[in-house]
Parts: C-alpha cells; sequence; structure tokens
C-alpha cells in the first residue's frame, strides 16, 4: 500500500487553476519527484478524459421548470 502525500491536494488546485506563479511552479516539481502526486495527476486528468467522452442527455422541457421551481422556492425560502 503506498502512502497518500500530504501534498496531493496540490494536484487538482494545479489542474483547476487555483495554484499560479511560484507555488504551481514548486507543485509542479514536486509532482515530477513524488511518486504519489504523479499517481494522483494520472489518475484525475484520466477522470476528466472519461467525463469529457460522456454523453450527457439533454434535459427534457419539464425536468428544467420543476429544477427552476424547486431553486426558486429555495431562494425565496431564504430571503423569508
Amino acid at each position: 500500500m503506498t502512502t497518500r502525500c500530504p501534498r496531493g491536494w496540490e494536484v487538482e488546485a494545479v489542474r483547476d487553476g487555483r495554484l499560479v506563479g511560484d507555488a504551481r511552479e514548486r507543485a509542479v516539481a514536486h509532482r515530477a519527484e513524488c511518486a504519489s502526486c504523479a499517481a494522483d495527476a494520472r489518475y484525475v486528468e484520466q477522470l476528466a478524459s472519461r467525463l469529457r467522452a460522456s454523453e450527457v442527455p439533454e434535459p427534457d422541457e419539464a425536468s428544467v421548470r420543476l429544477l427552476r421551481e424547486e431553486v426558486l422556492a429555495a431562494v425565496d425560502a431564504m430571503h423569508v
């Protein structure tokens, strides 16, 4: 069993653009040296690739209306 790196959170932060500049460069350099973070980066990229390849069905009009009503009711409830 491989021990997870405490800096593993940086993998997604770099991919999402939440780490920039020197912090991003340090995270990328760390990932090049850390087997755990490198594996996490491969996993995240594979997951993203699968999500991009998946087909998302177009919602029907009734579902959209129902969701809209639920959201508006929730917002109204927050303001009451």
